[in-house]
């Protein structure tokens, strides 16, 4: 049974999970990515080419607004969050994973991951996730019992504010396509590195057909000024994994 969420007293209202300006924008794109499709299929080139710039168009709005209003993934679109097999076991693969250790996912979804990475850290071990909207946090409860795994603990709270646990309480913390999403990015990755253990591990993925995305020279760029070390790039420019490791040194200053 996954244990109830533990609500720290700092932890703000969650937020609607209304639409944001660039899931509107988002919709426009995919809408004329298909209706370009259908046109050049039906051979309607003309049409095509203009539903084509359409959709140019209606994706650069959408990662102009995204970086102008940075905000959660909506809980009501959860459904569309679909992680294959493969994306899931190459981030599992990267955070890997360890018997007895603690976890951290921060926007866990629906808790496709969560749940791919939890029986790794048995017996002892648990993954935490956090998530400002408690829709979330219930999507990954009912797919943690759906699939029998009962050591993913539910926390709300916000990512860039100061997160509810402890110094140095984690071996490893993870997000993915979430970073971009985070009013203060900057701080969410220093509060990462405090409740990390000494050499403790920073995965972030980040796929470029999310509005949200962020480009791994300005991820870098922040990781290292919150105190963490470059570790490995794995994937490819279009959806990447990035890890980062905190040094014994750094996570004693922090």
């Amino acid at each position: 049974m996954v244990e109830p969420w533990r609500v720290a007293e700092t932890s703000p209202t969650p937020t609607p999970g209304r639409l944001r300006p660039h899931d509107v924008a988002q919709g426009v794109f995919f809408a004329a990515v298909l209706g370009a499709l259908w046109a050049f299929v039906t051979r309607r080139a003309r049409l095509g080419l203009r539903l084509a710039a359409v959709a140019i168009g209606a994706d650069a709005v959408s990662r102009v607004l995204s970086r102008r209003y940075p905000s959660p993934f909506p809980a009501r679109l959860r459904p569309i969050l679909v992680h294959p097999a493969g994306e899931r076991r190459a981030l599992r693969e990267a955070v890997d994973p360890k018997s007895g250790e603690r976890i951290l996912e921060i926007g866990p979804g629906g808790g496709q991951h969560a749940v791919e990475i939890a029986p790794f850290v048995l017996p002892e071990g648990q993954v935490d996730v956090l998530d400002i909207q408690p829709e979330m946090l219930r999507a990954t409860e009912e797919r943690a019992r759906s699939a029998g795994v009962d050591n993913v603990v539910a926390n709300i709270g916000d990512a860039s504010a100061r997160l509810p646990f402890e110094d140095g309480t984690f071996d490893a913390v993870y997000l993915s396509g979430v970073l971009g999403e985070l009013p203060d990015p900057e701080r969410a990755l220093g509060e990462m590195r405090r409740v990390l253990k000494p050499n403790g591990r920073l995965l972030v993925g980040e796929a470029f057909l999310d509005p949200d995305f962020v480009r791994f020279s300005r991820l870098r760029r922040m990781a290292e000024g919150a105190g963490f070390a470059f570790d490995e790039r794995l994937g490819s420019p279009a959806f990447f994994l990035a890890r980062f490791r905190v040094g014994a040194t750094t996570a004693a200053s922090g």
